[in-house]
């Protein structure tokens, strides 16, 4: 056991002493730095750059609500879908949860240019809509809902983004990150909860979870289709940090 922790120990002294890893060791510099990605996500991303300018970022965050509200008006006056496809957005999204990951190439000190691509994950946001909305929005049949009960519903976005820009340095510890970058949607999961067993009478238990289950299966394809046919948003990443 000693002898493998002796042949580890010598592998990484020579790792960190070859001239890829030397002077500031494996890591070039680890970063923190939080912001904005306008209109996607304000949040927290923390860096990792290795020998060559490769880089791993990860990120956390959520999606406010106007951020929702600005893409939506802008693809509601492209004719891409209607106000109340829109609407019905807004409501599934509004401050959901983003996380991301990324993997990219600064070639300076570090610092200046860079790019990278990613991953990105909208999740656990939403709110209460209405059957009327998702009727309207959808264009499907929700009459058999006594009512207009309040119905919650959330979306998962799965996401891929592509990014360049320009990191200046400061007092060599601070930076500030400005980008441009684009996200494109490439798949989604929405849900809607119908709560319905006391607001369909003369229904049995079966027929009612087969329109349940026929009405958020309609429900998830239409929004998915949106989604992914629609969704491409571009994006100004603004961010401040430090770097160690």
């Amino acid at each position: 056991m000693r002898r493998s922790l002796l042949v580890v120990g010598s592998l990484a002294l020579c790792l960190w002493a070859t001239p890829s890893f030397a002077g500031e060791g494996f890591f070039r510099l680890l970063a923190v730095e939080g912001g904005t990605d306008f209109p996607v996500s304000i949040g927290v991303r923390g860096t990792a750059q290795f020998p060559y300018g490769i880089e791993l970022r990860a990120g956390a965050g959520f999606m406010p609500g106007g951020y929702v509200k600005l893409i939506n008006s802008t693809l509601v006056s492209a004719g891409a879908y209607n106000q109340e496809t829109a609407d019905l957005i807004t409501d599934s999204l509004s401050n959901s949860l983003i996380l991301s990951i990324d993997a990219g190439w600064d070639p300076g000190d570090p610092g200046g240019f860079f790019v990278d691509a990613g991953y990105l994950m909208a999740a656990l946001g939403g709110k209460v809509s209405t059957t009327t909305l998702i009727s309207q929005a959808t264009g499907k049949d929700l009459s058999w809902v006594q009512g207009n009960p309040g119905i919650p519903v959330s979306t998962t976005l799965h996401n891929l983004t592509l990014t360049a820009g320009w990191r200046f340095v400061f007092v060599e510890h601070l930076q500030l990150t400005v980008a441009l970058g684009v996200l494109k949607t490439i798949a989604s999961s929405t849900t809607a909860e119908f709560k319905t067993g006391e607001n369909i009478p003369g229904l049995l238990g079966r027929e009612i979870q087969s329109k349940v289950a026929q009405a958020q299966e309609d429900i998830d394809t239409y929004m998915n289709d949106i989604y992914v046919k629609y969704v491409v948003s571009p994006f100004v990443t603004v961010n401040a940090g430090y770097r160690f």
